[in-house]
């Protein structure tokens, strides 16, 4: 039996700890793809799911959305029983991992708008330990249709020039002088790793295709619960969007009923 550890080469791991980010490629079976494109559909048209519209529904919609895995099983089963568990578990050499929290993003045929660079940690009530994001396509992405582009080795920038280099950036897809810009064609089953502290971004989606794509968040052992001013749970409050409620102290662990370990299973 195949294992994910036996999908991640010796130069995908270096990828990652170098350059802050990796594709890995044929993890996710073709049956949790269908049934996931299946899922994603009846999400952005019931709305259950905390959720907005950075585009108006239509033509170049694009759908923004969390915490869908707490109200659709096909979701709760993609985290469950996919080998990204695993995965998280071998690049991190963690001892344990806790599932942290879906986002999904859906960039319609024709969405204009980019997703401007950023990192994943500054929105993390997190301290301590390592955070990995995993984003998995349900669609053939490109360049041109928004896949995901990151700079290279941004995950060891000290928090100034974190600070400094976000402050003027080019729109992303287009070149940075200076630094390294990675960006990877993938095909459904592929997936993208990142560092949460790497910056990436997204050009809009140019085709005629749709782009989903679901972005999901993993926890080792060793973080811990600290709110911040900015982090996703105040953000959702400011803007009326109410995330659920996390069952952690702070200070303690991520792990309870919102954040399941999810491996060792």
């Amino acid at each position: 039996m195949t294992t994910a550890s036996d999908l991640i080469s010796e130069a995908d791991r270096e990828s990652f700890r170098k350059n802050g980010a990796a594709v890995i490629r044929g993890v996710v079976e073709p049956e949790l793809i269908d049934a996931m494109r299946v899922a994603i559909d009846e999400a952005m048209a019931d709305g259950c799911a905390p959720h907005y519209w950075l585009q108006e529904q239509g033509d170049g919609a694009f759908y923004n959305g969390l915490f869908h895995w707490i109200h659709y099983p096909a979701f709760a089963s993609f985290v469950q029983c996919s080998r990204l568990g695993e995965v998280a578990a071998a690049l991190l050499d963690a001892e344990r991992i806790n599932f942290f929290y879906d986002h999904l993003f859906v960039k319609e045929a024709g969405s204009p708008m980019p997703s401007p660079w950023h990192t994943d940690a500054y929105y993390h009530p997190v301290v301590g330990g390592q955070v990995l994001t995993i984003w998995t396509p349900f669609d053939r992405v490109t360049p041109e249709s928004g896949s995901l582009t990151y700079i290279a080795g941004s995950h060891l920038w000290s928090d100034e020039k974190m600070g400094e280099r976000l402050k003027d950036m080019p729109t992303p897809g287009e070149a940075i002088e200076g630094e390294q810009v990675l960006t990877w064609t993938l095909e459904p089953g592929d997936i993208l790793v990142h560092d949460a502290r790497t910056v990436h971004g997204a050009p809009g989606n140019l085709t005629r295709g749709r782009r989903r794509a679901l972005a999901t968040r993993w926890l080792d052992q060793d973080t811990r619960y600290q709110p911040v001013e900015e982090d996703l749970w105040a953000m959702g409050r400011k803007a009326g969007n109410l995330l659920p409620e996390i069952d952690v102290a702070i200070g303690q662990p991520f792990d309870s009923k919102l954040f399941p370990q999810v491996w060792p299973r």
